[in-house]
């Protein structure tokens, strides 16, 4: 079994580590799988101190049940799957980044009754960022009167999201459940790169 630490710093006001950040710490490791192939990412509670990835360990099941547990992540080709464990560690978070998820949903149109929001091509914020942020802001719009605040539970993808946008990102919203989970398409330029679930902390 692998151990990489991390180092990310607190996004904003945040005082937990941000699902973007983790997404794409682990997409710039490439942890030698090829970048074609399923992506899923879930995360089981927040991180408040720096995090670990522990790169294939043996006995999933007993990690899930340890206290440090804070998801997991599979990638790759069934034929050259790899599977990570994220735990908090007792090493704390330093530094902050400025937050820009304002910046980045800005020109966000969302349409309610549809249940859809589209991001048109930008430069602003990463593409993840992008997804997480829009669909934030979907959900404001479409589920208002929500108790609690929604969290970046999980990605399903088919595959992983492409560095670029050519045209737009489009979201739509398919499932709600009891007002607590919800699972969004995305669609990047038409193409279907899987979902994006939301939980809510309440």
């Amino acid at each position: 079994m692998q151990k990489i630490q991390m180092d990310i710093p607190f996004r904003g006001k945040r005082v937990y580590l941000h699902g973007t950040d983790i997404y794409q710490f682990i997409v710039d490791l490439t942890l030698g799988n090829p970048s074609e192939g399923p992506f899923q990412l879930q995360f089981h509670s927040l991180l408040r101190g720096q995090g670990e990835l522990l790169v294939e360990v043996e006995d999933l099941a007993s990690w899930r049940k340890r206290p440090e547990y804070r998801g997991e992540g599979r990638f790759g080709p069934p034929e050259d799957m790899r599977q990570v464990v994220l735990v908090e560690t007792d090493r704390e978070v330093f530094g902050r980044k400025e937050c820009n998820e304002r910046e980045v949903a800005a020109e966000a149109k969302v349409d309610v009754a549809g249940r859809t929001a589209v991001l048109p091509s930008q430069e602003v914020g990463s593409v993840v960022e992008r997804v997480v942020f829009l669909n934030k802001r979907l959900h404001s719009e479409v589920l208002t009167g929500v108790v609690g605040q929604w969290l970046f539970a999980k990605l399903e993808l088919n595959k992983r999201l492409p560095s670029m946008v050519e045209r737009e990102l489009k979201l739509v919203l398919r499932q709600v459940l009891g007002n607590r989970f919800t699972k969004t398409e995305i669609l990047i330029d038409d193409v279907s790169y899987g979902f994006i679930i939301f939980s809510t902390n309440q």
